[in-house]
C-alpha cells in the first residue's frame, strides 16, 4: 500500500492548482472490519474507520495525505509533538516559491510550531489548547478569568519579535487562537445563536 500512497501523492502534487490558502484535517476512511490500524472517533459523521492526515486547499482538492501510525510513526518528532510533526510532513514536498497560509485546529497547533513555519516562510493560524499557550506572566488571560466574563470579551498579546498573534476570547466556550500573518483588527460583530433566548443575537 506503501507504493500505491506515493504514487498518488505524486499525482495530487502535480496535478494541484496551487492556492495560497490551504487546510490540514483529519480524514476517515469508513471500514467495519477488523484491523488493528481502525480507528474511533466519538461524535463523527463516520465514526469507524482508517484516520488520515490530508493536506487540502479551500476547494477540498487533496494535496497529500498519510495514514495515522500512532505515536511511532516514522516522521513523529517528540521534541514537537505529534500533530505538529503531521503538519511538517505533509507540507515537506509543496514548492518553495508560494507564500502559503496554512490553517488547522488545535490538535495541530503549538507555538513552536509556529516559529518553525515563521522560519520557513509559512503562514499559520489555528486553534491552540490552552496548555500550549505561553504562561509567562505576558500571557493573555486563562481559560478560567475568561469563562467569568462576558460572552465576547476577548484578550491578546503579539510577541512583536516573532510576530506571532496569541488570542483569547469568551465564545459558547473559551477559545484561544495563535497565529503568525492575521492580525486581532478588524473587531466585527456577528450573529450567534443563544440557547437561552432561543434566538440570534450580534
Amino acid at each position: 500500500m506503501r507504493s500505491m500512497m506515493c504514487l498518488l501523492n505524486e499525482r495530487y502534487l502535480a496535478n494541484a492548482a496551487f492556492e495560497e490558502n490551504l487546510c490540514i484535517d483529519e480524514s476517515m476512511a469508513p471500514y467495519f472490519g477488523r484491523h488493528g490500524a481502525k480507528q474511533f472517533l466519538k461524535g463523527k459523521p463516520i465514526r469507524f474507520g482508517y484516520k488520515f492526515w490530508c493536506l487540502c486547499d479551500r476547494l477540498g482538492y487533496l494535496i497529500q495525505f498519510e495514514p495515522y501510525q500512532g505515536s511511532g510513526g516514522s516522521s513523529y518528532d517528540h521534541s514537537i509533538g505529534l500533530g505538529p510533526s503531521v503538519v511538517l510532513d505533509l507540507i515537506s514536498e509543496l514548492p518553495e516559491n508560494v507564500s502559503f497560509r496554512l490553517y488547522a485546529d488545535r490538535y495541530f497547533s503549538s507555538l513552536k510550531l509556529v516559529d518553525h513555519l515563521t522560519s520557513l516562510g509559512f503562514g499559520y493560524t489555528g486553534t491552540i489548547m490552552s496548555n500550549r499557550r505561553p504562561i509567562e506572566n505576558s500571557s493573555v488571560s486563562s481559560q478560567n478569568e475568561m469563562s467569568r466574563k462576558p460572552r465576547v470579551d476577548y484578550d491578546y498579546r503579539l510577541d512583536k519579535k516573532s510576530n506571532t498573534l496569541v488570542v483569547v476570547w469568551n465564545d459558547n466556550r473559551v477559545v484561544t487562537v495563535v497565529s503568525n500573518n492575521h492580525t486581532v483588527n478588524p473587531v466585527v460583530s456577528v450573529l450567534r445563536w443563544v440557547s437561552s433566548e432561543k434566538r440570534k443575537f450580534m
